[in-house]
């Protein structure tokens, strides 16, 4: 089975959903039948953070109304998996919103400690939403209690990705902790494992590495993305461009 890709656009969008819409036409299918994921955050920051914290005015900046998420999630279905990535309170209702179009949620690290996410989530069925847990601070011990609190949440095992990989700016290739690969295989042999791959678009291994975690046992990879990189304010240190997709 080839790899399962997801395509992060996180705030590529400078709070701007036209950007978005182009970018989906940029990264529109080819003649691949196999369906990649397409990875949107609806935050809001007055349910994200505080006015007194540093990044409130950027959050702000990103913000983009309910119902236009609505029309961006609409027309990414019909060529996407729709993922969600579950930071507020205000990306859950962008969830329930639009549940029917939704294939999955992601939870970052410091989200599946968050009780105010779980607890809300909690509140609704659960049963066939697929999950990332990204797990990459975790010894083995937490992430055993992690999934029996995911389990309370209502979401299954059957359907949950344990993912690795955290983002620093860029990050470093000897910190992707493809080390890691083994010892989840070997600790959860019934959950499939992912890597969010975060390391300079630029270097070169930004290309294969992707090909060397799955190699290692990933079945999916989680890859940030954008039109120009010189042309995006946000989160384009990681973000591949379509010609660079393509070659990956």
């Amino acid at each position: 089975m080839s790899p399962y890709l997801i395509f992060e656009t996180a705030s590529v969008h400078a709070g701007d959903p036209d950007r978005l819409f182009v970018l989906m036409d940029h990264l529109a299918p080819s003649e691949e039948t196999q369906r990649k994921g397409l990875k949107f955050h609806p935050i809001s920051a007055e349910t994200l953070a505080t006015p007194s914290f540093e990044f409130f005015d950027i959050y702000r900046k990103l913000e983009i109304p309910r119902e236009t998420w609505g029309r961006i999630i609409a027309r990414a279905s019909h060529f996407y998996d729709v993922w969600l990535e579950m930071a507020d309170a205000n990306c859950i209702a962008v969830f329930l919103d639009n549940r029917d179009r939704v294939f999955g949620v992601k939870l970052q690290a410091s989200m599946l400690q968050n009780e105010e996410v779980l607890n809300l989530l909690q509140a609704f069925d659960l049963a066939g939403t697929r999950l990332i847990a990204n797990v990459s601070g975790f010894e083995i011990s937490e992430i055993e209690r992690i999934l029996d609190r995911l389990a309370d949440v209502g979401f299954l095992r059957t359907n949950t990705t344990l993912q690795i990989g955290f983002q620093s700016y860029p990050t470093a290739i000897e910190d992707c902790q493809l080390n890691k690969i083994a010892v989840l295989r070997a600790a959860f042999p019934d959950i499939d494992l992912g890597i969010a791959d975060h390391i300079s678009a630029t270097d070169p291994y930004a290309l294969v590495l992707p090909a060397i975690a799955c190699a290692l046992g990933c079945r999916s990879v989680e890859k940030h993305v954008c039109l120009s990189r010189a042309e995006t304010e946000y989160d384009a240190m990681s973000a591949l461009e379509p010609l660079e997709v393509r070659q990956m």
